[in-house]
């Protein structure tokens, strides 16, 4: 016997969706951290003469770990919309709530990077997600983005330090120019 949304507790609902959206935000967060750490560890070994290909690798395990993360959201915005009590992801353009994996990705995929197209809108508890992944979203994308700017730093140290470029006259000794007059 299936509950029909009018037997739902609006409580109920959104309790158990703040509660999913905060497991799977934490999931999320520790899967992150640990493809981070496992990177950090590869790249301090790689050599010299593979730094190049090392950037190529962090990127495509950068998009990898989001991709994974987003099909976490994806799994668990599907199950809820099993629960009719939880709402569900409606098209906008046809009108009917969707229930097909391939939309709960689609969804998931929009939310977590903030693109947003408004075809698919969350309705009822389902929104408590939502607005979890579009701020988890954030957050993951700033956070292998500093990741990225600091590896590039390690593996590029000439041409982004401001100390190594020699042909910068400000940074010549003899330039009294830069120096303040006491």
């Amino acid at each position: 016997m299936w509950i029909t949304p009018a037997d739902c507790s609006v409580l109920l609902a959104s309790s158990v969706s703040i509660l999913l959206a905060a497991a799977a935000a934490v999931t999320a967060v520790l899967m992150h951290y640990t493809g981070l750490r496992f990177l950090n560890r590869q790249l301090a070994r790689a050599s010299a003469r593979h730094q190049h290909h090392a950037l190529i690798v962090t990127v495509s395990a950068l998009l990898l770990l989001h991709l994974m993360e987003m099909l976490l959201f994806a799994g668990v915005i599907h199950g809820l919309t099993s629960w009719h009590c939880a709402g569900g992801i409606r098209d906008t353009s046809q009108g009917y709530l969707s229930y097909a994996l391939g939309d709960a990705i689609y969804y998931s995929m929009t939310v977590y990077t903030s693109l947003g197209f408004g075809d698919l809108a969350p309705v009822g508890a389902m929104r408590f997600i939502s607005g979890a992944e579009a701020l988890l979203g954030l957050v993951m994308i700033g956070w292998s983005a500093s990741f990225l700017y600091l590896e590039m730093q390690r593996f590029w140290p000439d041409r982004y330090h401001p100390d190594n470029h020699p042909d910068d006259p400000s940074r010549q000794t003899g330039d009294q120019s830069n120096q303040s007059s006491d």
